[in-house]
C-alpha cells in the first residue's frame, strides 16, 4: 500500500487533490492510503509518530509556515520519500529541487500532467518496495524485505533477522508501523513482539511458528487467529 500525504491550508485543493489520487486507483483502498493535513506543523507531528510516507504533496506556502521548511525538515529523517509541490508560486523552483523535489506542480492543476507525473512517482515507489533501507549504528544498510526472517521488538529496541545476520535499528518504531512499511501481506504477528515473514514460514505447531530456517516464534493466543486466518489466504504446511 502506499502511503500519500496531501498538505495544503486551503481545503478545496485538498480535496481536489485527494479525488484525483482516488480517481487515478480507481478508488481501489488496498493501494493507497491518504492522509491529509491543513497545517505542516500537524504534518510534521504525524511524521514523528506514524513513520513515513512515500508520496507528499505539499503547498508551498501553507497558511504562515513554508512548505519549503517543512520538508528541509522532514529531509533531516528522511531523503527517500518522494515530494511534490503543488503551488501557484514560481518563485520557489531552485529552493524546491535543492531538496530533491520529485516535481513542482504549478495551480490551477493540469490533470493530464498531474496524472503523468503521479504514475511516475507510483511506478518509482512500487519499484522500491522489494528493497528496505535502514540505519544501524553501523551505518545504512539495504536488504531484500524477503531475506527477513523476522522481527522483534524489545524495550524499544527493533531487531531484523535474516538467515546469517540480526540488525538493531536506530530508529525508533513500533511493530506494527514496521508491519505496515514492510508490507501487511508479507509480515504476520505472532506475539506482542514479534513478527514473521510470511514467505519464510515452514509449518506452524500449537504453539510455536517454525521458519524455514528452523528458528521457532512463539505462537500467542492471543494473535493465533489473526495469524492461522493470514496462513489460510496461503497454503503452507501446519501442523495444528
Amino acid at each position: 500500500m502506499i502511503k500519500i500525504a496531501i498538505c495544503d491550508d486551503e481545503k478545496y485543493m485538498v480535496d481536489d487533490l485527494s479525488l484525483r489520487v482516488m480517481d487515478f486507483f480507481n478508488d481501489d483502498k488496498t493501494k493507497f492510503e491518504i492522509h491529509e493535513f491543513s497545517s505542516g506543523l500537524d504534518f510534521l507531528k504525524f511524521y514523528d509518530v506514524e513513520g513515513r510516507c512515500d508520496i507528499i504533496f505539499m503547498d508551498i506556502e501553507i497558511g504562515d509556515e513554508n512548505g519549503i521548511e517543512i520538508i528541509s525538515r522532514v529531509r533531516d529523517i528522511d531523503d527517500k520519500v518522494i515530494v511534490i509541490f503543488v503551488t501557484s508560486h514560481t518563485s520557489y523552483v531552485n529552493s524546491a529541487f535543492r531538496l530533491s523535489a520529485f516535481q513542482y506542480i504549478n495551480k490551477p492543476l493540469d490533470g493530464e500532467f498531474f496524472n503523468y507525473e503521479l504514475n511516475r512517482a507510483v511506478t518509482k515507489v512500487a519499484g522500491s518496495l522489494d528493497d528496505y533501507s535502514f540505519s544501524t549504528k553501523e551505518g545504512e544498510i539495504i536488504i531484500k524485505i524477503n531475506e527477513i526472517y523476522d522481527i522483534e521488538v524489545d524495550n524499544c529496541k527493533t531487531t531484523l533477522h535474516t538467515k546469517v545476520n540480526s540488525y538493531v535499528m536506530t530508529k525508533r518504531i513500533s511493530l506494527s508501523h514496521l508491519i505496515d512499511e514492510l508490507g501487511v501481506d508479507k509480515f504476520c504477528k505472532c506475539n506482542q513482539g514479534q513478527a514473521i515473514n510470511m514467505s519464510q514460514l515452514q509449518l506452524i505447531q500449537p504453539e510455536n511458528a517454525v521458519l524455514k530456517t528452523g528458528k521457532k516464534v512463539y505462537l500467542s493466543r492471543k494473535f493465533k487467529k489473526d495469524f492461522l486466518e493470514s496462513c489460510s489466504k496461503n497454503k503452507w504446511r501446519r501442523e495444528l
